[in-house]
């Protein structure tokens, strides 16, 4: 795909008037976290071994013990090229599952992309971490005779062919989190494309390796003008987890989470990255420097 390789300007895209925190440019690239609304999960399965003691003063509990997160898509824009990382969850507010994870407010994608200027058919590419429910959810829109279609009509769907696998052959464990509803949909359309290993996706965007809280997760890694972002998707899910103990129980491989989050850490501090975060549900702290080990 082609891209205009002139610097991002303010007339590109007039309809985005204030530089806040969850909107940064990167050299050629303006990236934007977008609100894809909040849910729960238990405060011990976000923080593993760490005592409740230590992370409840990062993130505080409620009366379910669950803490909350939100869901952080990243729109990254640039002249001609439109990406949007992570979806989100969907609409996944009705029913038990909506209830036991207390969603709120994720189904407005389209919404916060028109906040943006963006319809969902101007999306050129979809890339996803991995294919959690929470993370994937969104690239697939529910018509109201339950059919399914892509949110995006016209961009390419890209992901590890690994997390690919494992989201359509989930086992016991895994099951819960890969409720996943886009397999025939885009098989069908023609629209996913599969990742084998660190892969270049337009100058400027590249996706890495950062396996653990799943064996084929994915970040990307925004850089021009000598200056670059890293969304680490769930390598890192909440700044609070910059800290190296601190590592969920839903990882698939926490050894492998421990490792790799010290020299993405170690990589980006060296290197002045900035990280963007999927989960952080304080705005302030969504986008930071990156905090070397």
């Amino acid at each position: 795909m082609e891209k205009n390789s002139s610097r991002l300007t303010w007339s590109a895209f007039p309809c985005i008037y204030n530089l806040m925190t969850t909107d940064i440019l990167i050299g050629d690239f303006r990236c934007i976290l977008l609100d894809g609304g909040t849910f729960r999960v238990d405060g011990g399965a976000m923080f593993g071994v760490a005592p409740k003691v230590l992370w409840e003063k990062k993130a505080r509990p409620d009366a379910k013990n669950r803490v909350t997160l939100s869901m952080n898509p990243l729109l990254i824009l640039a002249p001609g090229l439109r990406i949007l990382v992570d979806p989100g969850i969907g609409e996944r507010e009705a029913g038990k599952f909506g209830e036991h994870y207390a969603v709120l407010n994720a189904g407005n994608l389209e919404q916060e992309l028109a906040r943006s200027g963006v319809r969902p058919e101007e999306i050129d590419i979809v890339i996803n971490t991995h294919l959690h429910w929470d993370h994937s959810g969104a690239g697939i829109r529910l018509l109201s005779d339950g059919g399914l279609v892509p949110m995006f009509p016209n961009a390419v769907y890209l992901v590890q062919q690994g997390e690919w696998e494992s989201a359509c052959r989930p086992d016991e464990w895994t099951r819960a989190s890969y409720v996943f509803q886009g397999e025939p949909v885009l098989i069908r359309t023609g629209q996913m494309e599969l990742l084998h290993g660190e892969a270049e996706i337009v100058p400027g965007v590249r996706v890495i390796r950062t396996p653990g809280h799943t064996p084929f997760h994915q970040s990307v890694l925004i850089e021009s003008g000598g200056e670059a972002l890293l969304y680490v998707g769930d390598l890192i899910p909440m700044a609070a987890h910059m800290r190296l103990p601190y590592i969920t129980s839903l990882d698939q491989d926490p050894s492998l989470t421990l490792r790799i989050k010290r020299r993405i850490l170690k990589q980006g501090g060296d290197m002045g990255w900035t990280l963007a975060f999927c989960h952080e549900p304080e705005k302030e702290k969504r986008i930071l420097p990156c905090r070397k080990v």
